[in-house]
């Protein structure tokens, strides 16, 4: 039982750091303007404005 309780904090603590680093890692990528690459892929799409076309992506 005291070897279930470790291994679910391990476990835990894992997941906490993983996304602490993940954060640090990527965090400021949401402050950064598009690229030019991104207007036609993102902003220009017909594509992606609307619900319906979703089962196209696959």
């Amino acid at each position: 039982m005291i070897k279930k309780i470790l291994d679910h904090k391990f476990f835990a603590g894992a997941v906490l750091v993983l996304f602490v680093l993940l954060f640090w890692a990527y965090g400021n990528h949401f402050n950064n303007p598009f690229q030019f690459d991104d207007d036609h892929t993102i902003v220009s799409n017909k594509y992606i404005r609307d619900i319906v076309n979703i089962p196209l992506f696959f």
